[in-house]
């Protein structure tokens, strides 16, 4: 008997871009793919090229059926300082994905559609309100929209048994 497994792509930093790029190799195999099903995406702190996710970017697009989500800081000083210099070696232009969640229409999960988080670079990882908020898109207890939840915040709701 086979049964259908479904997997969620957490990543950060850099691993955003091998997590889109993985997605546009689903999207491209199309009906070929025989790996997991990708139910949902949250990039955090995403150091990709803001253009690379706009048309006609290589992650232009969402995969069908997944729910795709970023969480951004206009406060991450590595993308601010570093990001830009370092992709412009590359050969690349842009803003950070991870800096302000562009483009804002690319993000495609209705409840969790991206937020800024107001947390440092390597911050996403201890924060509260980063954890609150992946336990939606995974699934969990919390499921409150991360716009109705203050920012910052290190004290989680009480969930609706206790």
């Amino acid at each position: 008997m086979f049964v259908e497994q479904q997997v969620v792509l957490v990543a950060h930093s850099l691993g955003c871009r091998v997590a889109l790029e993985c997605l546009a190799e689903i999207r491209a195999q199309g009906d070929d793919w025989t790996g997991a099903k990708v139910v949902a995406t949250c990039l955090m702190a995403a150091a990709v090229p803001t253009p690379l996710c706009t048309a006609p970017g290589a992650y232009d697009t969402t995969l069908s059926d997944c729910c795709e989500t970023v969480l951004y800081s206009t406060h991450d000083r590595v993308l601010t300082t570093c990001f830009r210099p370092g992709q412009s070696l590359y050969g690349e232009k842009g803003q950070a994905v991870g800096y302000e969640g562009m483009p804002s229409g690319r993000w495609n999960c209705l409840l969790h559609k991206g937020k800024n988080t107001a947390v440092g670079h390597g911050d996403y990882w201890t924060n509260g309100v980063v954890a609150h908020y992946l336990g939606g898109v995974l699934g969990g207890v919390y499921t409150v929209p991360l716009d109705e939840l203050p920012l910052n915040e290190w004290q989680l709701p009480a969930t609706p048994d206790s």
